[in-house]
């Protein structure tokens, strides 16, 4: 609106250490904006009211990397096991509270014709006694990087959890810096590693 009037002499980008430090500079009228930050669901919905709140689809995806190399992660059952054993929308109710929205299908290239990948913890089972787990016996402790990041711990110990009750498998959560994650994946020494990538769009073609 009315653009060919405004002018901008500069951008000053302020580096806050949390959401809430943010906001707060926000109501006092240090900063203009606040954007990329992680805020509270309840935090949302109390900005939600104000005139020059806006929120927008966000193009990330965040998934697990199997070590293929390692048994038993080398075999198709194993993996397929722990997929189909992870509830995503209720990850996505319980720790993200609608925040956002359960990946179930390959981002970006999957096709409609797709099968949506689906919680299916009977089937999991099943996959595990065919790989020679049943009911988790003999598999050994998964190791589960993630950064460091109260969500993302969350979110890693709310998956172990599952895995623990649909499965029978412990999982031990390594946490690391982002700094260090680079170097751990090319390494190898890790069973499943939290990977992100953020989309240039949030159109998928």
């Amino acid at each position: 609106w009315d653009r060919s009037t405004v002018k901008l002499d500069k951008l000053v980008f302020i580096d806050h250490k949390d959401p809430d430090h943010a906001f707060d500079a926000y109501r006092k009228g240090e900063i203009d904006i606040v954007t990329n930050s992680d805020f509270k669901p309840l935090a949302l919905k109390l900005m939600a009211p104000y005139k020059d709140f806006r929120q927008t689809t966000h193009g990330a995806l965040n998934f697990y990397e199997v070590n293929v190399a390692a048994a038993p992660y080398n075999d198709r059952r194993v993996r397929e096991a722990l997929a189909l054993s992870i509830n995503r929308d209720q990850i996505v109710d319980a720790e993200l509270r609608g925040s956002a929205e359960p990946a179930l299908r390959f981002l970006p290239l999957a096709r409609k014709s797709d099968a949506a990948l689906s919680f299916n913890a009977d089937r999991a089972k099943q996959l595990m006694e065919l790989a020679g787990f049943p009911n988790g016996e003999g598999f050994p402790k998964i190791r589960l990087v993630v950064n460091r990041n109260d969500l993302q711990q969350r979110i890693a110990r709310s998956v172990a959890k599952t895995w623990k009750q649909h499965l029978n498998v412990e999982t031990e959560l390594i946490v690391k810096d982002n700094s260090e994650l680079t170097a751990v994946r090319k390494s190898g020494d890790f069973d499943l590693i939290r990977r992100g990538v953020v989309l240039p769009s949030a159109d998928e073609t």
